[in-house]
């Protein structure tokens, strides 16, 4: 059909018109796509260098001034939550606020202070009708 051809939409001829339909669509694809791409070389290279820092970290000698910062309570020795507090806030894991807030909460579970969450410790809740989250809600207000 050659007088198709010469149809013209608003100076626009068929041809151009699909062509600029077809771009609408290709052109965020490709964007994203090309986005996608290099999100990943960027996530690569990120886990790469992470990677390396931990074991750097992991390697190193600790040291006295090491055991003294673990030591939050001042008590002269590094218990599990001190040593874990310290290594995953050090490695950038988790920061110490939520390293508290989650002691807090335990601490808050565990009502009959055993060190241990137990059966008895969320029946004891429950009889009293106490909240154990309202303390993390307290804090972050």
């Amino acid at each position: 059909m050659p007088w198709l051809r010469r149809v013209q939409l608003g100076g626009v001829t068929w041809r151009q018109h699909i062509q600029r339909c077809a771009s609408l669509a290709f052109i965020p694809l490709a964007v994203i796509s090309l986005g996608e791409i290099l999100g990943r070389i960027a996530g690569y290279f990120i886990r790469k260098e992470t990677n390396r820092a931990e074991r750097d970290f992991m390697d190193r000698r600790m040291v006295l001034a090491d055991l003294e910062a673990m030591d939050t309570n001042g008590d002269g020795e590094v218990d599990l939550f001190e040593f874990l507090r310290f290594m995953l806030s050090s490695m950038e894991k988790v920061d110490k606020e939520l390293m508290d807030d989650l002691k807090d909460l335990f601490e808050s579970l565990d009502e009959t202070r055993s060190n241990s969450i137990q059966k008895e410790d969320l029946i004891l809740i429950a009889q009293n009708k106490k909240d154990p989250w309202s303390l993390r809600r307290e804090r972050m207000q």
